[in-house]
């Protein structure tokens, strides 16, 4: 070997070495500065880029335990869940959540209460169903946002009765005052009866759309809610303008997270453009906890932790203080509320506070304390101040022949005892005059047709239906149909969305001679007498007819099954009548 050659290999040797060395020192570095930083509880959350990642992180904290705004009387079922709660500078708040229906042919009411820096109010139900519409049965799972104006609150709701609670839609009404009254998005404008917001478009034996809640950023309203089909909860969103019909403005924007079965409220931090969703983990049971997950685009959350310290067991459907639109300020206490209680139908109400902060670096690990076991139950007996009134039944048939009809309407305790009222100090507004005149607190019939009718009573209020028949008119158990229509707006389906395969089902919109509407997809009351549907599938029988069958096939049931990507038509009968749906097939969707 020459000296030359001798010199250029020992060169090359040493600067293998350097190399050699300095990947070394760095894993080192890395591995001796990082590793004792790493809580393990984390580990099982983030990939190793996580780990490496210094962004802004969100820390939760427990404050105080807080107190209960309700509890059910011992020995009996009462309940209030799902707070959404607005602050205002001044230090007060509104707070919407659901409560129990009349015990009867609606399940859930929607309630409010103010709170002025130092007392909460007397409770107020604000929202109830529309009767013979298609949230007939329910309103529940509030969430509520301000802009233009206006109070926007959206529900969970049902016109299905099978089994109870399942195919859910999402409604909204809005108000100019946080307690009413409320009017409800007809479809194209506000007021009369509901239509859906966000449609359920599977199979119908499944729980549905529902658990909204609202966020303004970018100058867009943000929707999450929850959707339960057959491959189990996710959450979704969907995003709409800040306009006067965001209703019809609203594109579907995807699934976002996987969910353990409990709702989500989202709220956003403006300062570090930060959304910060909570939910309760292992909720309804022992070890419930508040779970916070955190994102830079609303879209790809993050699971930043779980704060269990004065958290009550038996936890379930929770909801943060959050500014009219939304936003939070970080480092200052944030009042959250969540229902708990072991039992089915028994839970209690209860607010605490919370401290939400940022900081950067790796992420670091929650308070590991443990929660706490409360009794929800109230031993020392409930006030009976009138909370609401209501009308039962909410759809009052009149002949035009008859001289008039009563107005059944009930005055309701918080708890739902039955309140004498002064039916002279009932007032009725909103209705057409045309159709009927209402004078002591009776309907007197002027012309066949339907009228929507508001009867207050102080502050309180509800809504009812007059449907006055001719003369002619038969009552009969099965009424006739007067028209079917289209309920589902989303009519691009896809093969594989987002990864799965979703059960997509046509459901007819009906309106009946008598004044009420129904959902129509051929299921029949036989098959579940407890539950008997309005539109029986054995005399209200629909037919589906797919123009091109190598792009989908339709069941007996409006069950839809995808072939090929394509364009088709759908035509739907039911007897003489009928509607056509245009539909287009795609391959798969990504998230």
């Amino acid at each position: 070997m020459t000296k030359k050659k001798f010199y250029n290999t020992y060169i090359c040797f040493l600067v293998l070495i350097g190399i050699i060395s300095i990947f070394f020192l760095r894993e080192e570095k890395i591995v001796n500065v990082l590793a004792p930083e790493i809580d393990g509880d984390i580990i099982e959350h983030e990939s190793q880029e996580q780990l490496l990642d210094t962004s802004i992180k969100i820390m939760a904290e427990t404050v105080d335990n807080g107190y209960d705004i309700f509890k059910p009387l011992a020995g009996s079922s009462g309940y209030r869940y799902g707070p959404s709660i607005i602050y205002y500078e001044d230090g007060s708040m509104d707070a919407w959540y659901a409560s129990p229906g009349n015990n009867n042919s609606e399940w859930d009411w929607i309630s409010y209460r103010h709170y002025d820096g130092e007392l909460w109010s007397r409770e107020k139900i604000v929202l109830q169903p529309n009767g013979g519409s298609l949230d007939t049965y329910s309103t529940c799972d509030p969430g509520v946002i301000h802009f233009n104006d206006y109070y926007y609150l959206a529900y969970t709701s049902t016109i299905c009765s099978t089994d109870g609670g399942i195919n859910n839609s999402i409604f909204v009404a809005r108000s100019a005052n946080p307690d009413g009254p409320f009017e409800k998005w007809n479809g194209e404008g506000w007021g009369g009866d509901p239509w859906p917001l966000i449609h359920f478009e599977e199979n119908n034996t499944n729980w549905g759309a529902g658990e909204p809640s609202f966020v303004i950023a970018d100058n867009r309203l943000y929707i999450y809610y929850s959707w339960n089909c057959k491959e189990g909860f996710t959450l979704r969103l969907s995003t709409a303008e800040l306009v006067d019909d965001w209703p019809a403005t609203i594109h579907y924007e995807g699934t976002i997270e996987g969910k353990n079965g409990d709702s989500i409220d989202v709220c956003f931090d403006e300062e570090h453009h930060k959304f910060i969703a909570i939910n309760i983990e292992d909720f309804m049971n022992d070890n419930s906890g508040i779970k916070f997950m955190e994102s830079d685009d609303g879209f790809n959350f993050k699971r930043s932790g779980v704060i269990r310290e004065g958290i009550s067991q038996y936890a379930h459907s929770c909801g943060i203080a959050k500014q009219k639109d939304g936003h939070i300020e970080l480092d200052k206490d944030l009042l959250i509320g969540y229902a708990y209680g072991a039992n089915w139908g028994q839970w209690a109400l209860h607010v605490q506070n919370i401290r939400l902060s940022a900081y950067l670096g790796q992420r670091k690990a929650f308070s590991t304390e443990n929660n706490i076991r409360r009794d929800p139950r109230d031993h020392e007996g409930g006030s009976s101040n009138l909370a609401g009134i209501s009308v039962a039944p909410r759809v009052i048939d009149v002949d035009i022949s008859d001289r008039y009809a009563d107005i059944p309407v009930y005055g309701y305790s918080r708890y739902r005892y039955i309140i004498d009222i002064n039916e002279n100090e009932l007032s009725y507004s909103d209705y057409d005059e045309d159709i009927i005149e209402i004078s002591k607190g009776r309907i007197i019939p002027k012309s066949p047709g339907i009228s929507n009718v508001r009867v207050s009573y102080d502050d309180k209020y509800t809504t009812f239906k007059v449907v006055v028949h001719d003369k002619d008119y038969v009552y009969r158990k099965y009424p006739e149909v007067l028209s079917i229509s289209s309920l589902n707006t989303e009519r691009t389906w896809y093969m594989e969305d987002e990864g799965v395969q979703h059960e997509i089902q046509i459901r007819s919109y009906m309106v009946f001679e008598d004044g009420r509407v129904s959902e129509g997809y051929n299921d029949v009351s036989a098959d579940h007498p407890s539950y008997p549907v309005r539109a029986d599938g054995s005399v209200y029988h629909f037919e589906y007819e797919s123009a091109n069958e190598d792009i989908l096939t339709i069941s007996d049931t409006g069950d839809v099954h995808l072939h090929r990507p394509g364009k088709t038509n759908i035509t739907v009968r039911l007897g003489e009548l009928s509607y056509e749906i245009e539909v287009t097939v795609n391959k798969r969707r990504l998230n």
